[in-house]
């Protein structure tokens, strides 16, 4: 499932979009530094990433930064590395191996994850100092060079470098979007035929993760589940990845929640994760969406206790799927009495107590809402003949209550609707 997931994800135009940005830089000989939080596989995105430069016929060197632990000197190390000839006459310097003919389209620099905090550091340093030294060779008529380093985890992100002439950072952030995800859970369902169970995953999934592939997996079979038993499921996946609500709590993470921080950026288009909350995205603890704005990772919500946050997820989820459904069924039911009775027919034997519903029916038939179909449907001896549709109504009229006053639904209620409309006639 991780690995269809994974795949499924790449193919997403946000993340398609960023590989395409990454080698267009990389085309015009930048020095490119990626990061993405520690809950994405780095490993993936930098598959997809070699598969396009192989793709446009690039010539890729991977160097492990591991390999310069022992060295002294960087540059010198690189030179041994990539065999680059003796440039004992001139000295050692990043433009003399750099522009040496040993030299790849791509240097492609891994395993900064696996380096001591002091080394990233350095490497930030050696990073920096490879792009300027690309410049003045390029700027002297010289071949250089492209690099790229990759990065899941970074103990002080507030190091790096800002975007300079030929050394520029690339954020995964806003990828995946909510719908994408929706797309994606439709995507790797097996079953041809689109069930209950497939609809709301491909709708409360995405509002409740979308660049978590390990929880997306995790709540692929327990998505039905009720909202006591997810939050305890995400509770566990904190637990497991190390998080505490004291941890959470001094980071910064609950005054997110509690100062409407969140909100104040929802509609906020940022290029970059702001550098404020950087530490808490590097732990994979926000993310950002189109649809949702800025957010705090669910795992993180639960076990900060603020389950009434989980529940207007799991909401809005939900609305965004059964809404629409139950107006499309209330408006069947009304076609189905019309045919049978008349486009007059919530008027031809009662009459509603509001004048603006009133008014709505004389319009047209369709605008019979929950409450006076049901007591038609119960009370008017001219429809007995109709009251096979009176489950199925009172069902909805409770749902659409609920979904009204920001109250999440169960499932199981959600597939009655679901099982009723299939087996009725239309």
């Amino acid at each position: 499932m991780k690995d269809v997931l994974n795949r499924e994800l790449l193919q997403a135009p946000s993340a398609r979009g960023l590989v395409r940005r990454i080698v267009d830089g990389l085309s015009d000989r930048l020095t490119l530094l990626v990061f993405v939080p520690s809950t994405t596989d780095v490993s993936i995105l930098r598959d997809s990433i070699r598969a396009e430069l192989f793709r446009r016929d690039f010539h890729l060197t991977e160097v492990s930064l591991l390999d310069f632990e022992c060295s002294v000197s960087a540059i010198g190390r690189l030179a041994e590395l990539l065999n680059c000839p003796d440039k004992s006459v001139d000295g050692l310097s990043w433009k003399s191996v750099l522009t040496s003919e040993a030299m790849p389209d791509v240097l492609l620099f891994s395993d900064f994850d696996r380096l001591p905090e002091n080394s990233q550091q350095k490497w930030f340093v050696h990073l920096s100092e490879m792009s300027r030294a690309s410049q003045t060779a390029l700027d002297h008529g010289h071949r250089c060079p492209a690099a790229l380093c990759m990065a899941s985890t970074c103990n002080n992100l507030s190091a790096i470098a800002h975007n300079s002439l030929r050394l520029n950072t690339h954020w995964w952030w806003g990828t995946p979007s909510g719908l994408e995800l929706s797309l994606v859970c439709r995507q790797v369902e097996q079953e041809v035929t689109r069930n209950a169970e497939a609809a709301w995953r491909e709708h409360v999934i995405p509002s409740l993760v979308t660049d978590d592939v390990q929880l997306v997996e995790l709540l692929w079979d327990r998505v039905t589940c009720d909202p006591s038993t997810l939050w305890d499921d995400l509770r566990e996946l904190g637990r497991q990845r190390g998080w505490c609500a004291s941890d959470l709590k001094s980071g910064g993470a609950e005054e997110l929640i509690l100062s409407g921080e969140a909100s104040r950026l929802l509609q906020a288009t940022f290029p970059e994760p702001p550098e404020r909350f950087r530490g808490l995205w590097s732990q994979g603890l926000l993310r950002w969406t189109p649809e949702y704005g800025f957010e705090l990772h669910a795992a993180a919500v639960a076990l900060l206790g603020h389950t009434e946050a989980l529940d207007h997820r799991l909401w809005r989820g939900q609305a965004a799927l059964i809404l629409p459904l139950l107006d499309h069924i209330r408006h069947r039911v009304c076609r189905s009495l019309a045919r049978r009775h008349g486009e007059k027919w919530p008027l031809r034997w009662q009459k509603p107590d509001t004048p603006e519903e009133l008014q709505s029916l004389e319009r047209s038939h369709l605008g019979c809402q929950w409450g006076y179909l049901e007591w038609l449907l119960r009370n008017c001896p001219e429809l007995r003949r109709d009251r096979n549709w009176l489950r199925a109504v009172e069902r909805c009229r409770w749902m659409r209550n609920e979904l009204s006053h920001y109250r999440p639904v169960p499932f199981s209620e959600f597939e009655c609707i679901w099982e009723e409309m299939t087996r009725q006639p239309v």
